[in-house]
């Protein structure tokens, strides 16, 4: 305002805004938090701000959200920061303390008990409540899990059997939401030797599982029945009926004198039920005899078993090398038999073009358990040319067996899958049989080769292996 002079008074003006200062507010949030829990955390301060741990490797927290995942056991602030506005950057933070799981989830008879939740790249130790621990899922393999994974264990008020074949009471239920037929990871289980003892105690004739932190033997004998699909209890899952056996390496059961408890960790393919049980040294069935000849465009293949307990199928297996084996054909076993059986399989071989076929008998009963013939070899009843390469797989030699009808020159190679060469050699062959001999061979790193011999007539190729 001008007060004086001419035409005085005059006036003007702008309007001024005076805005609040942004605040950060107070933060809320679960603490503690059991490793692998999440929680949400809030802040009564100004919206739009954004969340960050200052420990990364005990929590981690989503900036936008503030969902809060608790990884590892230790401490780190959860801080909400607005960094626009009048007065900004503004922070205010709230510690969480990620605790120990303090012991195993379910009691014995107990319902069973869940955690869903989303498994992390570098694995999720899966926990009920009270900070109890049920499993730990490690994404790995060809396809590894991800996103939700629902993992729940039941404890049985007694030790039962399936098919007179006990199992642990501790049972596990492991599903992803996702992929749960074809993914893969490494599982780690936990038990107590409380189980461990009780199973011993009605075990029957197979035999123990550990009776303490030092017991080899018993570690030995673990073995996991893993039934695909979903269920409740063995023969009722949607998968198939005949589980799959799992040997875990004797390296990856351990007794974890810290917390008390038995933790075996194993790789898998597909989700599913997981029961614990011991090996069954003998498969319940006498295999009198297993022979196979060559019926023009069919091998015929011929086996007797003397007795049969529990027995569930056959499988003939077929290679072309002696060392790669793929399924010719399933035939079913008579289940329980104190008489002599026979059976046999006429394997089509009309468009596989060998000369010499290898065969074994894979025999598995109920419980998934399996055990396999020695090798039938079948030459077909023709002569022509056909490479032969002993042993296999070798260590510091191959010896090449030829028959050949023909006299002429051969070049032999022996490749990686890469097509570098690592040996080469020519040779004379004459009608009949003709060997040479690969040597020198052990500085070769293990793993598969091509073994291959060329002539003016001929071209064939052997897989072989260096152990």
């Amino acid at each position: 305002t001008v007060n004086s002079g001419c035409g005085s008074p005059v006036s003007n003006f702008q309007s001024l805004t005076v805005s609040p200062n942004v605040i950060a507010g107070t933060v809320t949030g679960t603490s503690p938090l059991c490793i692998g829990a999440t929680a949400t955390y809030s802040s009564s301060g100004t919206a739009g701000g954004t969340w960050s741990s200052t420990n990364t490797g005990v929590a981690t927290v989503n900036p936008t959200t503030g969902l809060v995942t608790a990884l590892t056991a230790g401490s780190t602030n959860i801080t909400y920061t607005v960094n626009s506005g009048c007065g900004s950057p503004v922070s205010n933070f709230q510690s969480l303390t990620v605790t120990l799981f303090t012991s195993l989830s379910g009691v014995a008879g107990g319902a069973e008990i869940c955690s869903n939740a989303t498994v992390l790249p570098g694995g999720t130790s899966f926990g009920g409540g009270s900070c109890s621990l049920i499993a730990r899922v490690v994404p790995s393999g060809t396809t590894p899990v991800s996103g939700l994974v629902n993992t729940c264990v039941k404890i049985d008020d007694i030790v039962r059997t399936y098919l007179s074949v006990p199992y642990v009471q501790r049972i596990y239920n492991i599903e992803p939401a996702t992929n749960a037929a074809t993914a893969t990871a490494t599982i780690t289980l936990y038990y107590t030797q409380a189980e461990f003892d009780a199973y011993n105690v009605v075990r029957g004739i197979y035999p123990s599982i550990p009776g303490g932190p030092l017991d080899v033997s018993g570690i030995n004998n673990i073995r996991l029945t893993q039934y695909h699909g979903t269920g409740t209890y063995p023969g009722n899952y949607t998968g198939p009926q005949v589980p799959e056996v799992i040997d875990p390496l004797d390296a990856n059961i351990i007794w974890n004198a810290g917390t008390g408890r038995w933790e075996i960790t194993f790789t898998v393919t597909g989700f599913s039920g997981f029961y614990l049980t011991s090996k069954v040294t003998v498969l319940p069935i006498t295999l009198l005899n297993f022979s196979g000849r060559n019926n023009g465009n069919t091998n015929l293949l011929e086996w007797s078993t003397t007795s049969e307990q529990n027995s569930n199928y056959f499988e003939l297996l077929r290679s072309t090398d002696g060392v790669n084996f793929v399924k010719a054909g399933t035939i079913n076993a008579s289940g329980n038999s104190s008489v002599t059986k026979n059976y046999n399989f006429n394997d089509n071989i009309a468009a596989l073009g060998n000369n010499i076929f290898y065969y074994k008998l894979k025999m598995v009963d109920v419980t998934g358990v399996s055990k396999f013939s020695t090798t039938v070899k079948i030459r077909l009843n023709t002569k022509g040319f056909n490479m032969e390469a002993t042993p296999n797989p070798f260590t510091d030699q191959i010896r090449i067996n030829v028959e050949t009808q023909l006299q002429e020159n051969a070049i032999f190679s022996l490749n990686e899958i890469s097509g570098r060469m690592i040996q080469q050699k020519t040779s004379q062959l004459r009608n009949g049989n003709n060997a040479l001999v690969f040597s020198n061979l052990s500085n070769v790193p293990a793993g598969v080769y091509l073994l291959t011999i060329t002539t003016n007539s001929q071209k064939q190729t052997l897989k072989v292996v260096k152990q």
